[in-house]
C-alpha cells in the first residue's frame, strides 16, 4: 500500500505540521518513490480530464511519444522515456544488469 498524504495537514495546518509533511514527502520520495494525496480539493471533474488525457497520450505509439517529447539531455532530464529505456541505477552510480 502506498502512504497516503492528507494535504490538509499542510494546508490548514500549524507550522509544525507543514514542517513535517514535508519531511515525510521527502521520504516518501526518496524511499517509496509513490504516495496518495488526499484532501487536495482538485475537483472529481478535473482529475477524470486528466486520466482522460493521460490514457489518450499512453495509448499512442512509442514513435509518436517520443517524436513528440523534449529531448532530454543532462541540463533537461525529462520527457517519454520508453520501457527499458532508462536505468535508475545509473543515477546512483551503479551498473545496471540485466535481471537485477
Amino acid at each position: 500500500a502506498f502512504p497516503i498524504v492528507d494535504l490538509s495537514e499542510f494546508t490548514k495546518g500549524s507550522r509544525e505540521q507543514q514542517n513535517a509533511l514535508a519531511r515525510k514527502l521527502d521520504t516518501y520520495c526518496r524511499e517509496i518513490g509513490f504516495f496518495v494525496i488526499v484532501n487536495h480539493d482538485v475537483s472529481e471533474k478535473i482529475i477524470r480530464r486528466a486520466w482522460i488525457a493521460i490514457e489518450k497520450y499512453f495509448n499512442q505509439a512509442n514513435e509518436i511519444k517520443i517524436k513528440n517529447s523534449p529531448l532530454m539531455t543532462d541540463d533537461y532530464p525529462y520527457g517519454y522515456s520508453a520501457i527499458g529505456g532508462e536505468s535508475l541505477a545509473a543515477g546512483y552510480g551503479k551498473q545496471a544488469h540485466q535481471g537485477d
